[in-house]
């Protein structure tokens, strides 16, 4: 990073306008095509299940995480500069993911960033707050010139992020299992009719 530029208008205190522009000493292009910022009014997208992404922390006591986790949220609320995502008691953003990204598919196939996380409730499974894009657009892009971004839907399906709901590890885990017992019984049922059928034959 060559140069950092907090947003003039980021109060402290509060998620509004909370972003920075950061400025590379070379081109990412060669890595990774970046994703468009999202310049229209989302105050519709209320209910809608956005992705959050971020290298921190897995849970309230944990060391810092070097892997990158994806977690999904519903929007619960939406006001003049912030949007506001549930986790729901299951899972959600934690410490050492500020700043990290909330991602969202539009109808028209755009995946695009909607917020910037100013921070959330210390459990990791409860409220979530970002910055909206929207609002800082003209900022954001205007910072060092307009970022070569990724708009069609065919550019964008390298970036597909099924929107499904999150599950408790345990509740997978014993869902996995019933299915695994299930089709043991079934195969178990089949191969018996069908030895019960040679034997018959051959008498």
């Amino acid at each position: 990073v060559a140069e950092i530029r907090a947003n003039p208008r980021w109060d402290t205190r509060a998620p509004a306008h909370d972003s920075a522009l950061l400025f590379l000493r070379e081109s990412a292009n060669r890595y990774a095509t970046p994703l468009p910022i999202n310049r229209e009014p989302v105050e519709s997208l209320v209910g809608q299940q956005v992705q959050n992404v971020g290298y921190g922390a897995t849970d309230p006591v944990s060391s810092n995480n070097t892997r990158r986790w994806w977690t999904a949220e519903p929007i619960t609320q939406i006001d003049e500069n912030t949007v506001i995502v549930d986790g729901r008691q299951v899972s959600s953003v934690c410490k050492g993911d500020s700043g990290s990204p909330s991602i969202y598919r539009f109808p028209n196939g755009s995946l695009r960033v909607i917020g910037t996380l100013h921070g959330g409730e210390t459990t990791c499974i409860g409220i979530d707050r970002y910055a909206r894009t929207d609002v800082d657009a003209l900022w954001l892009l205007s910072g060092g010139g307009v970022l070569e971004q990724a708009e069609t839907p065919e550019q964008q399906e390298a970036f597909y992020i099924p929107h499904v709901p999150v599950q408790q590890p345990f509740k997978a885990g014993v869902g996995w299992l019933t299915g695994m017992l299930m089709f043991g019984v079934f195969m178990g049922t089949l191969v018996g009719r069908q030895l019960g059928r040679r034997s018959l034959w051959r008498v």
